[in-house]
Parts: structure tokens; C-alpha cells; sequence
């Protein structure tokens, strides 16, 4: 094998390398969304700009989880220590978190009413769409160190549609100029 040609793919390997390394160190890195597990706030193929996640990981936060299906979107609903509050339904317990419940209500409620603790270095997370999503109410807690990423804009980039009725009426308004 010839010197240059030695050069050339150790120069081919060191960019590869390269862009490898950026990849997996860039501090901000777009998602998107699929499915509707977090609408209103975010729609099926909104574009989120994510981070690594800090120290800190508080109630509201949206996080990006890894699970054995794939990464998901939710938003951090309780972290250790909060109690979640619990009803005796059949002969299984299901979480009451579609509503913020005081202990006064639940107290009045004729049913089997306890609460569970989120064990420190857990979180317990919701989809924001309640009716459609797969959550800590099917899942359970979550450990921290599954949390991937953590979403940084309030606000998704909206995925622009081709010819949705906006698109055209921009592109009509940039021909008339």
C-alpha cells in the first residue's frame, strides 16, 4: 500500500471519528415528536431542541426517557419523595393523578384510598394527554438515570407542512413582491 494512500484513510478515519465524537458530545440536539401523547403542547412531528439532562430534575420539566421500546417524551410529574395519591379499584390500585386531589377529598371518598411514595432517585412521569398516553400510571417510576435528555424550548419548532393553506398563502405573498 502506497504512503499516500496509507494518508488518505487515516485522514478519512480521523473525520469519521470526528463527526462521530460531535454527534454524541453536542449539547443541544433536535427530536422529534412522534405521536400525541404530549399535545396540547406538543404535536405529532414537532421538532424539540433537547440537552443533557443537568443535576436537577424538577416537577414541570419535559424529559426525553430511554426505554426498551425507544426513547419517549413526558413531562416530570413527581421526583423522589412525593406521595402519589392512590384508589383501591377492583383489586388493584390505580393512580389518581388526572386531577390534583387534597387529603380532605380523598378522605370523603367511600373507597380504599392510600398513597405511594416515589422513591428517591425516581421520577414519576405523565404524557399531557391524559387519554392518550403510556406513562408512570402504566409503567411506573422511573430511575433518573433513564432520563436521556431534557427539553430546552417551550415552544416546538412547528414541522412545516408542504402545502397546508399558511405555506401558500406565504409563498402567494412572496410572488406578489
Amino acid at each position: 500500500m502506497s504512503i499516500h494512500l496509507a494518508a488518505g484513510i487515516k485522514a478519512k478515519i480521523a473525520v469519521v471519528t470526528a463527526v462521530g465524537v460531535a454527534a454524541a458530545y453536542q449539547p443541544i440536539r433536535p427530536m422529534i415528536v412522534c405521536g400525541n401523547s404530549m399535545s396540547p403542547t406538543y404535536q405529532n412531528h414537532e421538532v424539540l431542541l433537547t440537552t443533557s439532562p443537568g443535576s436537577e430534575i424538577d416537577r414541570g420539566d419535559i424529559v426525553v426517557l430511554a426505554t426498551e421500546d425507544g426513547q419517549i417524551v413526558k413531562r416530570v410529574a413527581f421526583i423522589g419523595g412525593d406521595m402519589v395519591p392512590q384508589i383501591k379499584i377492583g383489586g388493584s390500585w390505580t393512580d389518581l393523578v388526572a386531577q390534583e386531589l387534597h387529603t380532605h377529598t380523598l378522605q370523603r371518598i367511600r373507597a380504599d384510598v392510600r398513597f405511594a411514595m416515589v422513591p428517591e432517585g425516581y421520577v414519576y412521569v405523565l404524557g399531557d394527554n391524559r387519554a392518550q398516553s403510556m406513562d408512570s400510571r402504566v409503567f411506573g417510576c422511573f430511575p433518573i438515570s433513564a432520563i436521556d435528555r431534557l427539553v430546552v424550548n417551550p415552544e416546538p419548532f412547528k414541522t412545516p407542512r408542504p402545502y397546508s393553506s399558511a405555506n401558500l398563502a406565504h409563498l402567494s405573498a412572496l410572488r406578489s413582491k
